[in-house]
């Protein structure tokens, strides 16, 4: 208890409602970047999942080209592994 005030209680509390909360630098860098992380994930889902033998080969030019049929279904199960962290980070 102050002496001066008594027990008027100080600013805050005699405010109504839930007060205003400020978001700091470092909160907003760290969403831009979980955000941003998400995304790469999400484009490597699509790749993994839906460009692996189109633009898998253009990407990967020192692989044998009948390599990328053999592996579709093990690049799509890791497509789906990204997609989930994405998932999880949004």
């Amino acid at each position: 208890m102050n002496h001066c005030t008594g027990n008027r209680g100080t600013l805050s509390e005699k405010t109504i409602g839930t007060p205003i909360k400020q978001t700091s630098t470092m909160e907003i860098i760290i969403k831009i970047l979980v955000g941003l992380i998400a995304a790469i994930h999400c484009y490597i889902l699509w790749f993994e999942m839906f460009a692996w033998e189109t633009k898998g080969k253009k990407t990967f030019t020192r692989f044998p080209s009948d390599l990328f049929a053999k592996t579709k279904e093990m690049a799509a199960n890791q497509g789906i592994y990204n997609g989930f962290i994405a998932a999880g980070l949004i």
